[in-house]
Parts: structure tokens; sequence; C-alpha cells
């Protein structure tokens, strides 16, 4: 799997906005989610329907088929714990839900019964990554790595938890690394950008 720069920041937004939400809603409070900056946009897809016009979202505006799709789909997951198309759509859909935990679990019951998918692993390493569990996030990225050790992006993004749980030194040698036996791929120039910061 290939690490698209954007698909990263695209997922940093998502996860960062789904934070804000899964908080304000477990608070009980009437507390807003931030505004979106300026010329900022949410995802043009079902879920996010009707943002678009300024409308801030939260538990309040979730339309009801949204709702009921989470439900049939965490219930189909549970009923059929050993199919792996449900599984995996559970986990989609509740990552694109801002529901990281529901997730992560719907991932991980995955990997239970197909623990080599590298892609998915990245993915699980991504969301323990957005709530900054940096030792899950590590473990997985690793693991992904084991299987896929050529996978640019994955290098980088190893490189970015490393500098994100605080060891740039660390994080610095990876993204040389990277350059030095990967120049020109995508990870490499994803390193060097993030080295002239």
């Amino acid at each position: 799997m290939k690490f698209n720069k954007m698909y990263v920041y695209i997922l940093i937004l998502v996860f960062a906005v789904a934070g804000v939400v899964i908080v304000a809603t477990m608070s009980g409070g009437k507390k807003e989610a931030p505004a979106l900056t300026e010329g900022a946009q949410p995802p043009s897809d079902d879920m996010h329907s009707g943002l678009g016009d300024g409308t801030q979202p939260g538990a309040g505006n979730v339309k009801e088929d949204i709702k009921q799709k989470m439900a049939d789909l965490e219930k189909a997951a549970n009923e059929n714990p050993n199919d792996t198309v449900k599984l995996l759509e559970y986990a989609e859909f509740m990552g694109m839900a801002h529901q990281t935990d529901k997730s992560i679990d719907g991932f991980l019951k995955y990997l239970k019964i197909n623990p080599k998918n590298a892609d998915v692993l990245i993915k699980v390493s991504s969301l323990y990554y957005q709530k900054q569990d940096f030792n899950n996030a590590l473990t997985y990225i690793n693991r992904a790595l084991q299987i896929d050790p050529k996978n640019t992006e994955s290098i980088y993004y190893l490189g970015m938890i490393e500098k994100s749980s605080g060891n740039a030194a660390k994080a610095k040698s990876t993204w040389e690394k990277l350059i030095k036996e990967y120049p020109g791929s995508q990870g490499a120039k994803l390193a060097e950008e993030e080295m002239k910061k």
C-alpha cells in the first residue's frame, strides 16, 4: 500500500474533528465543536451532508439513517465475528463516523482472523496515533513493516510516530535511512519535507 501525503493530512483532520465531537458528546454539555478554518469543508459524503452550510458537527445533527446504519453494522459484526467483510465494513464506517475506539475494536477483531494484512495494521496504527497512543501506534506500524518492509510511506509514518512520541533523533535517523535506501520514493519525499521543518 502506498500512502499519499494528502490522505495522511485528511485522516489527521478527520480524526481531530472526531476527537472534538466525541469529547463534546461525552461531556454532556452544550459545547459546540470549533468552527472549521476559513475555506475548509467537511467531507462530501452522505455522513457529512448538510455540514457545508456552516452547521457544526455534533450528536444533535447526526442523521437517523446514519445512526441506524451504525447500529446495524455493529450488530452484524457482533453476530458474525468471523466474517472479515462485515468486520472491515463495521471498522471502516465507525472510523468515518468518528467512533475511534469502535473502529479500532473492529479492526483488531479482523486482525485476529487475518493478522498479516499490512493495510489494516497501518489503519490501526493511524487510529492509535490519532488518540496519541504512540506506543500502540508504534507496535502496529512495526507489525506492518515486518510484512511489507519496503513500504516507504510506512517507514515515513514510523518516523512521524517516533517524532510525536518525543524521539526526534530516532525519527531523523529513520528518515535519513529512508532517503538513502529509497531515494525519490514518495516516503523519501515526505521525509525530506518533514526534515526541513
